[in-house]
């Protein structure tokens, strides 16, 4: 098998989200694995980030004229990107690592879409769920994910969802959590000398994101040790920035 990966994706660095940061570190750890890395990202790169060029030969980025949303506009640009790229696709893994270019290629029967030798595929949770709710969406999504050769999901939450629907799909499924950023400052942000906020029998967990089962919020309390022991105090900042309790 080939070693060269093509991420398409509306959402990566400098912007910054959940996506942006998943795709980014996958990218990095594929690179560092010995594979030819080819990510299509939107063009917003801003002036303390220089052009990415490529990470030890083995990373590209490719900045596309995207607006970085899902609508077609997007889809099309991709598309358009991969078809004039100089690849013989048959030796070519493709991830779909979020629901931008899944939604894509839910329609690769009707679309010219390139044929990679292997499709990977990664659910969030959210767009599987939504697709469920129209038969037409239903169907087309049902049929790609059963022509991947790997599925992903971020949590068992997520994985007993897809299988519940689409039973056949649990021979194919690959727990793919996130995780911190491999540049994220630990040291600056829990200096060892400070514990003023910090109580002995506390431990406080910062997110921005919901409180959901399928971001496993309860699987960071279990990995610390604390919840078992009634400890955790679990607080998240909603849209605006407001602080608040779930």
């Amino acid at each position: 098998m080939s070693r060269i990966l093509y991420i398409p994706t509306h959402e990566y660095p400098p912007t910054r989200g959940g996506i942006a940061f998943y795709i980014e570190e996958s990218a990095r750890a594929a690179a560092q694995s010995g594979w030819q890395v080819h990510v299509l990202a939107p063009d917003k790169a801003t002036p303390d980030r220089v052009a990415d060029g490529t990470h030890n030969g083995q990373l590209h980025v490719h900045r596309l004229p995207l607006m970085g949303n899902q609508n077609w506009p997007d889809r099309l640009r991709t598309w358009q990107a991969m078809s004039r790229a100089q690849e013989d696709w048959s030796k070519v893994t493709l991830w779909l690592a979020e629901p931008g270019p899944l939604r894509l290629w839910t329609y690769d029967w009707f679309l010219p879409l390139p044929k990679p030798e292997r499709l990977i595929v990664t659910l969030h949770g959210s767009e599987f769920v939504r697709a469920q709710r129209w038969p037409h969406r239903r169907f087309l999504l049902n049929r790609l994910l059963l022509k991947a050769n790997r599925v992903g999901v971020v949590s068992e939450f997520v994985a007993d969802i897809v299988c519940g629907a689409l039973p056949r799909l649990r021979n194919k499924l690959v727990l793919v959590p996130g995780a911190l950023r491999s540049a994220f400052p630990v040291a600056e942000v829990f200096p060892e000398s400070d514990s003023r906020h910090i109580g002995s029998d506390q431990l406080r967990i910062l997110t921005v994101g919901r409180m959901h089962p399928r971001k496993r919020p309860t699987a960071c309390c279990t990995v610390t040790g604390f919840a078992a022991r009634g400890y955790a105090q679990a607080h998240h900042l909603d849209g605006s920035g407001a602080y608040c309790s779930p």
